[in-house]
């Protein structure tokens, strides 16, 4: 995984655990900062590091 991206989704898992009281599943909160990165740059018409699709 490129180190830029998994930052990204380190820091947005961070804020995950932190709008939950800081408790809940790890591996969860991972999954969803992963998807929801995903999902942001597939919408934007970008990868999940934020590189512009052709």
């Amino acid at each position: 995984m490129e180190k830029h991206l998994e930052q990204r989704i380190r820091e947005r898992a961070y804020e995950l655990w932190e709008s939950e009281g800081r408790s809940g599943n790890p591996e969860d909160h991972w999954s969803r900062a992963e998807q929801e990165l995903n999902n942001a740059g597939a919408s934007q018409g970008q990868d999940a590091t934020g590189v512009l699709s052709r």
